[in-house]
């Protein structure tokens, strides 16, 4: 580990994006340091074509959600139980974005992005700026060999790595 990051910078790679969270962990503080946290995807359906994403932003007390989100339930304060239904439902906030205020709202039912366009705008162009330094390397592409020899070698199971 190179907690001052020296070799990534000589590789020309930004600076890693951390905090020390040790005075709010351990209550000598009581605000964080963070004044932002940027929600990822891999991509699949957002707006920047299927690229690595981030596909939301949280700058409290706002949350701004884009694109196409799978998995999506609303559950019970007590999870999982006999009430709740899991379903894979689809969810989407298109480019425009679903806003919520996650302090009043924390199960983001009510959208705000139609009541407070300008906050939501202010988010989106804030996404658009982080998107820009997004890491997103060719990670290859998938023809099956790799399941069929995990399945044929390993009994299903991905690794041992080493030979």
């Amino acid at each position: 580990m190179d907690p001052t990051d020296d070799r990534a910078a000589a590789a020309g790679l930004p600076p890693v994006d951390s905090f020390d969270l040790w005075p709010l962990l351990s209550g000598a503080n009581s605000t964080s340091p963070r004044a932002e946290l940027a929600l990822g995807s891999a991509g699949l359906a957002s707006p920047w074509g299927g690229r690595a994403a981030v596909q939301g932003l949280i700058q409290m007390p706002y949350k701004l959600l884009i694109g196409e989100l799978g998995e999506n339930i609303w559950q019970s304060p007590v999870y999982p139980n006999a009430s709740t239904s899991w379903q894979d439902n689809a969810f989407s906030c298109g480019d425009a974005g679903c806003l919520f205020d996650i302090e009043s709202d924390p199960s983001e039912y009510h959208d705000l992005a139609g009541e407070q366009p300008d906050v939501a705008a202010r988010l989106r162009a804030r996404i658009a700026q982080l998107q820009e330094r997004v890491y997103d390397p060719w990670r290859g592409g998938d023809d099956g060999a790799a399941c069929a020899a995990a399945s044929a070698r390993w009994g299903g199971f991905w690794g041992p790595f080493e030979p």
